[in-house]
């Protein structure tokens, strides 16, 4: 089961591979709270973060914890047990991969859906199979609350750029009250407690960096090479 401490363990392990003392980190979506987490859990290794349409951790209320694990242990189970079956990767012809690639993820654009689909399969026999390990989908059990996300964040060294998509999380977390609570308490901590943040609210959906490169790789790199976003007319601080 993937979750955050075994994707912690990962990058651990990667960069433990490549000798890097220092580094920074990009990260998209999951990708993006894996790298808010391992930035506050080992601050003194990471130079920058880098965090797109996410809020670098994943708070979620006590009340519903107990639900989640059951969510995600019931769904291991069911995994392994598949597993153990036989299950065998289901190949697709190459049109059915791309349909079915952009059925799970709607807000891509028809260039970007190729574009994953490239670098996420692989030809075999008969058409392509997928690369992904299936595990991703299952539930993350390892949660924690706001408060614990909060001091997670204020352990962070790193300096931080925050991209947000008008259309992707910030509506999601918008709609439902209590997770608005948690969306503005966790960018008002960014603000407050650490040194070297910026905040940049663009047009666009979840995969923003996928559909329209233009709007996003300017910031990046203007962050990365001086510290200081670059922010179009189109984005917000």
């Amino acid at each position: 089961m993937f979750n955050s401490v075994f994707n912690i363990k990962l990058l651990l392990s990667a960069f433990s591979a490549l000798q890097w003392k220092r580094f920074s980190i990009i990260g998209h979506s999951m990708g993006g709270n894996v790298g808010g987490l391992f930035s506050a859990v080992f601050p003194e290794l990471v130079d920058s973060l880098v965090i797109l349409d996410s809020l670098g951790f994943l708070p979620t209320a006590q009340e519903e914890m107990a639900g989640i694990v059951r969510k995600g242990v019931e769904e291991l189970v069911q995994f392994e047990a598949e597993r153990e079956r036989g299950r065998r990767e289901k190949v697709y012809s190459y049109d059915s991969a791309l349909k079915r690639l952009q059925a799970a993820n709607p807000s891509l654009s028809e260039e970007s859906v190729a574009v994953l689909l490239e670098r996420g399969s692989t030809a075999v026999e008969g058409g392509v199979v997928f690369n992904r390990d299936y595990r991703i989908n299952l539930t993350n059990i390892v949660r924690i609350t706001l408060e614990q996300s909060l001091d997670m964040q204020a352990r962070i060294q790193a300096r931080v750029l925050l991209v947000m998509a008008e259309e992707g999380i910030l509506r999601l977390y918008r709609q439902r009250p209590q997770q608005a609570e948690m969306l503005q308490q966790l960018i008002k901590g960014y603000g407050d407690k650490l040194s070297e943040v910026s905040v940049v609210e663009v047009p666009g959906d979840h995969h923003v960096h996928l559909n329209s490169p233009e709007t996003v790789a300017p910031l990046i790199t203007a962050f990365l090479n001086s510290g200081t976003p670059v922010t179009p007319p189109s984005a917000k601080l």
